[in-house]
Formats: C-alpha cells, structure tokens, sequence
C-alpha cells in the first residue's frame, strides 16, 4: 500500500508553515514507501501529490477555536466533519481537494488530516512558540500513523 505524507503551508506566513516543518522532520525516519512532499495547499497540488498512493495523510495549519499548538487528528475517508478542517487562504484548499476528490474518484482509499491549532499567520513570522513545541509531537503522531495504519486515535487534548 503506497502511502504519502504532505505537508500544506506557506513557509512565510508564520504558522502556517507547521506542516511542512513536520514532513521536514519526518524525512529519512520513514521507510522507503512512504512519499514525503509539502504543497502551499491548492487543491491541484494535493491531488497531484497524493496519485497513485492507497493512504494519504496530510498536516496543515488549523484554526477550531483550541490552544495554539493542540493537535487534531480527523479521518476524512468516508465524510468530512462539519469544523475542523483547514480552510485555505486561496479560496479553494484542502476540504475542497477531498470532496473534489472524492466526486471526480481521485481520492485515495485512506485519508487523515491532522490539524495543528494555529495563532500566528503574520507575513515572515516565525512558528509560534506553541506550534514551534507540536511539531514533535505531531511528527511522533504522524510517524505512528504510517508505521500502524488505522491504530491512530484521535491524541487527547494536551
């Protein structure tokens, strides 16, 4: 089973760029099936990234109302939750890739998002310190999923 680990963000915009940073960390960790990639998060990019791959999981930036830094882990394979899901600056981003996805049959049989609560999307910023401190633990998260397909469970609130 191919998998994908994409990692969504603009690396200028402070926050925003958490997940990338954790497919950053990510790389060399994993076996040599796992596909690891960053996207800004437009649906074209996502759906070219995740072709051909059984299992997608993708890591973005989220904004649901939680602590800065909280991780959020949601499995989009059958419905997509009503909250949760990143929403992108460009209009047309993640939720639109899954359900264009899923319409057109280009989405893959497994995929999960994990979302990490975001505070800062200020131009050149860096990670804030909470979202700089979840990306090990996000990593962590991540790195079990690929390894333990459908084990994960939805990580309690930190």
């Amino acid at each position: 089973m191919a998998a994908v680990v994409i990692g969504i963000g603009n690396e200028w915009r402070g926050d925003d760029a958490v997940g990338r940073e954790v497919v950053r960390s990510l790389r060399g960790t994993l076996g040599g099936s796992v596909r690891l990639t960053e996207c800004n998060g437009m649906a074209n990019e996502i759906l070219d990234a995740w072709e051909g791959c059984d299992r997608a999981i993708l890591v973005d930036a989220v904004r649901t109302g939680a602590a800065p830094g909280s991780l959020t882990r949601l499995d989009c394979s059958q419905t997509l939750p009503e909250t949760g899901l990143p929403v992108s600056t460009h209009g047309f981003g993640v939720r639109e890739a899954i359900e264009l996805a899923r319409n057109i049959g280009r989405l893959p049989e497994t995929v999960i998002v994990y979302g990490v609560e975001a505070s800062n999307f200020e131009m050149g910023a860096p990670l804030s310190a909470p979202v700089a401190r979840a990306v090990a633990t996000a990593t962590r998260r991540v790195a079990a999923e690929v390894e333990r397909p459908g084990q994960s469970s939805t990580p309690p609130p930190q």
